[in-house]
């Protein structure tokens, strides 16, 4: 018998973290004017940011 568990989401909530993380980059950071579109489910599309920028939050929030 295999049994699988799907924690993503309920233990670790991985995903309203880096959003909560994007936010403070865009806002704090970037000194930029928070989401662009609130209608996009991947927290590095909802900003407003260049190829650098989101290499930068890769590197020091997500790695």
């Amino acid at each position: 018998m295999k049994i699988g568990l799907d924690i993503d989401g309920i233990i670790l909530d991985f995903e309203r973290t880096m959003r909560s993380y994007a936010e403070l980059y865009d806002l704090l950071i970037l000194r930029k004017d928070g989401v662009k579109d609130s209608n996009q489910f991947d927290y590095l599309k909802r900003y407003n940011w260049t190829d650098d920028e989101k290499k930068s939050f890769i590197n020091n929030y997500l790695v």
